[in-house]
């Protein structure tokens, strides 16, 4: 907070690592809404957009991801018929 642009771009030119030195990374657009978002995130937080399935099913935000062949899909009426009328 205390440190100044010149001195952020000389220790950048002295090749010093240090924890105030950061390059900050411009916002990406989201291609649904064009949102502006931070680079690596799995959903969008304006539209809901999934970006990246991988990483939303890592944590959690969807489903984790079948085979994408027709018969490893199931409608959810197929699914309710196949169960005992028990349940």
């Amino acid at each position: 907070m205390f440190i100044t642009d010149l001195e952020r771009r000389a220790a950048r030119q002295l090749g010093l690592e240090k924890p105030w030195l950061y390059d900050a990374r411009p916002l990406a657009d989201c291609p649904v809404c064009a949102e502006k978002i931070k680079h690596g995130v799995a959903v969008c937080r304006s539209c809901g957009a999934i970006l990246d399935r991988e990483k939303a099913a890592q944590y959690g935000l969807v489903a984790a991801e079948e085979k994408d062949s027709p018969r490893s899909r199931k409608s959810h009426a197929e699914k309710r018929e196949q169960e005992p009328a028990g349940k």
